[in-house]
């Protein structure tokens, strides 16, 4: 059945006075608006996911905060660079053999069975943080969890693994320097060196090697990461 009418421009006017909807638009007309929609839906969809990502990954790089850490008394702090006084507690640490990024995953697979319950009472005990790192020798790396305050050396359950020792860690202060990025050895070195001028320029005496505390797990993009190079110094 064909509809009868005039035809102005794209339109179709039928008897009612109303553009046709089935014949109101041509062709092109229809391409155009379709990729209009198209443009328009595929800008949205790519907005949500740039928003769900960015608020993913800053709730992903948090996720440190809500993990235990061990307690301290800020003494001084100067831009990145702290003076902290920390209460005593306990570790669970183990020595590994190798470089320190062959040492640090073959050590934390060791200790995270140790709190998953590979001990003498079958205990899960949370995971806190940082993941501390301190260097032997030039072979050897010793890794540590530090363990949840209601923790002793005493209370805390005896490892399976005989290569996890309980450790008491007595308290101490302790300048610590903190930055992001990647645990490159070029990054822990640079801020390494930045944490002795200091010490140097303020004339504390260091005693002993530096540490180095990782607060984030691998996946959390480097520039959201918390690491801090950590030395004793005298009180």
């Amino acid at each position: 059945m064909v509809t009868s009418g005039l035809r102005m421009g794209p339109f179709l006017l039928v008897p009612s006075g109303l553009p046709d909807r089935h014949q109101s638009i041509s062709g092109p007309f229809r391409r155009a608006a379709r990729r209009r929609f198209m443009l328009k839906y595929f800008a949205i969809t790519f907005g949500a996911l740039l928003l769900l990502g960015g608020i993913g990954t800053l709730l992903w790089s948090n996720m440190s905060r809500f993990l235990e850490q061990p307690q301290f008394t800020l003494v001084a702090s100067h831009g990145p660079i702290e003076i902290r006084q920390y209460k005593s507690a306990a570790a669970a640490e183990v020595t590994v053999m190798g470089d320190r990024d062959e040492a640090a995953r073959d050590a934390f697979r060791i200790l995270f069975g140790y709190i998953s319950g590979n001990n003498g009472a079958t205990d899960k005990i949370s995971m806190t943080a940082p993941v501390i790192q301190s260097p032997t020798d030039a072979e050897s790396w010793t890794v540590a969890f530090y363990l949840p305050s209601d923790f002793s050396p005493e209370t805390a359950p005896q490892p399976e693994d005989t290569r996890v020792s309980i450790v008491p860690i007595s308290d101490a202060t302790v300048a610590a320097i903190r930055f992001s990025g990647r645990w490159s050895p070029q990054n822990l070195k640079e801020h390494q060196a930045r944490l002795e001028a200091f010490l140097q320029e303020e004339g504390l005496t260091a005693l002993g090697p530096p540490t180095f505390a990782f607060f984030n797990d691998p996946l959390t993009p480097p520039p959201f990461r918390r690491n801090e190079v950590q030395i004793r110094i005298s009180g």
